[in-house]
């Protein structure tokens, strides 16, 4: 992925499925998840889950929120379309490369910036060589 271009939002939704799961399990399907957020009361099926992650809806701000709720990430990855999303982004797909690699813990050390600078994308890019 580009480094500067925000993601469009069926790649973000489908990114958050590919990341969320234990490397030895399957990523949970739509019909699960759209039964968790009914269970919060968000009026959803897996096919609507569906179009949304193939990009044939655009999910409204009620929906989008309670699946990032589901996911554990901030509200804004899938609300909002700014930079900081892009570095969200990127930070997701090292935290599913490290999963995929059996690392359940890192320790880093020095000094990173994740807003300033391309960190998450040159470990991602590190780990896919390998």
């Amino acid at each position: 992925m580009n480094g500067n271009v925000v993601p469009p939002l069926d790649r973000r939704i489908d990114l958050l499925f590919a990341t969320f799961h234990r490397r030895s399990e399957p990523e949970q399907s739509n019909d699960e998840v759209a039964l968790r957020l009914r269970d919060r009361g968000v009026v959803l099926t897996g096919a609507t889950l569906d179009e949304l992650r193939r990009g044939a809806q655009t999910g409204d701000r009620t929906i989008l929120a309670a699946l990032a709720e589901h996911f554990g990430v901030a509200t804004r990855y899938l609300t909002d379309d700014g930079p900081d999303v892009v570095e969200l982004h990127s930070q997701l797909e090292l935290l599913a490369k490290l999963r995929d690699f059996g690392i359940g813990r890192m320790a880093l050390r020095g000094h990173l910036v994740c807003g300033d600078g391309p960190a998450p994308l040159e470990m991602t890019a590190l780990l896919d060589s390998r």
